[in-house]
């Protein structure tokens, strides 16, 4: 085996790899991925963008019986589940969790129940096998973190069994709010990107190996908009990577955003339209108002206050919580209130801590890129819950079990 170094580099910097490269040296992805293509015009407004997700949806579900809905209960979710019941589409609403009484699985039973549709929850078993990892890893060989699609695989028999079709609203916060890049402030999309991509690299790696990846990111995107880095980079490198994965599973999925049109019209907004979760908000206000009066899962208040409201009070109940419960993250029990129904750094202390510890005890490999100790600091961390290592320690593990079933 040959190591291509700069896709290791780039995977562990931004948890997905530029283009169509792979871990090994001089191969390609088995399963290139392309972004839809749109075009951009004067005049659009907001009904063009339903309009637009209307058609996806037609297109996504003609010729199916059984579709299935994704819900999370969050603004996505609930904007694409009503605007395909309008459509006059039988659907069943779908929610996957690790456990019953998590609080997004109230708000999301209101907005099944609100919209008249039946509503399922799919809980994941109590233990799984480490096999998923290396299952996970090579389906997508190793391009995309098992974290967020290892749900999906416990679950693929059931999924793909029972439903031709499963819609998700998978995605449209990314291109109908430029994935929260509200954050940051800055005028520069460069900038902006580092800030929301770079945080892994710069945790785990030698800085010459960020700087690396840093110098090939700006040679490649120096004249692009924010629109359209984030459409190579986001969007295609991880999301759409990550729905051909789950595909790979047998489970037929759509995400009714990617589509040409619903692209090129949201695009040809104003960008203060598209921003702040503006845009599905106000499709949510104009055409489903019962479904903006219904709470979020981060606070108690309806969906149409300003996103900082319902932040800041996850935020200070995150707080509390922690202090609560001693400073300790998990407490042997997965946090009921966390945003999200499945709690993958719970799963990496508890359900798979064994194979982790084990895994990261012999990790003798590519220590020539990462900082000095990072795994037994990461490992030290986690599992004392003092922080919430589970992106960079499912990425150094990704790699090393990428490398483990090449080398077999």
């Amino acid at each position: 085996m040959n190591p291509n170094k700069d896709a290791i580099t780039e995977f562990l910097t931004m948890q997905y790899v530029l283009g169509d490269h792979t871990f090994r040296k001089g191969e390609k992805a088995k399963r290139p991925v392309d972004v839809p293509k749109y075009k951009l015009y004067d005049g659009a407004k907001t009904s063009d963008v339903e309009d637009a997700l209307k058609e996806s949806i037609k297109k996504a579900t003609k010729g199916k019986e059984k579709i299935g809905f994704l819900l999370s209960g969050g603004k996505d979710s609930r904007l694409l589940l009503a605007l395909t019941k309008s459509l006059g589409l039988e659907t069943t609403a779908l929610s996957i969790t690790d456990r019953p009484d998590r609080a997004e699985l109230a708000v999301a039973g209101m907005v099944a129940n609100s919209l008249d549709v039946p509503h399922k929850i799919l809980e994941l078993p109590d233990s799984f096998s480490p096999d998923v990892i290396t299952e996970t890893v090579k389906l997508t060989d190793g391009l995309v973190s098992f974290l967020g699609y290892m749900p999906y695989y416990l679950l693929r028999d059931e999924l793909s069994e029972n439903f031709d079709v499963i819609l998700t609203g998978d995605l449209v916060t990314e291109i109908m709010d430029l994935c929260e890049y509200r954050w940051y402030e800055s005028n520069d999309p460069i900038s902006v990107i580092r800030h929301k991509h770079f945080g892994a690299g710069r945790t785990l790696l030698k800085e010459e190996y960020v700087q690396m990846v840093d110098e090939k990111f700006v040679s490649m995107y120096k004249d692009k908009s924010l629109d359209e880095i984030v459409l190579d980079t986001e969007i295609r490198n991880r999301r759409i990577r990550g729905l051909e994965t789950i595909k790979a599973m047998g489970i037929s999925i759509a995400a009714p955003v990617l589509d040409g049109s619903v692209i090129g019209a949201t695009f040809s907004l104003p960008f203060e339209k598209r921003t702040h979760g503006r845009l599905a908000t106000t499709m949510l206000k104009k055409s489903f108002p019962k479904l903006a009066n219904i709470r979020t899962s981060q606070s108690v208040f309806p969906l149409y206050f300003p996103w900082w409201v319902h932040f800041g009070i996850q935020r200070l109940k995150d707080d509390m919580d922690f202090i609560k419960k001693g400073k300790k993250l998990w407490d042997g029990e997965p946090r009921s209130a966390k945003l999200g129904m499945f709690d993958a750094g719970y799963q990496l202390k508890y359900t798979l801590g064994d194979y982790v510890r084990e895994e990261f005890e012999k990790f003798d490999f590519i220590q020539d890129m990462i900082k000095p100790g990072i795994t037994e600091e990461l490992i030290r961390s986690h599992f004392s819950e003092e922080k919430n290592y589970d992106a960079f320690i499912a990425a150094l593990l990704n790699i090393k079990v990428w490398m483990e079933i090449n080398t077999a």
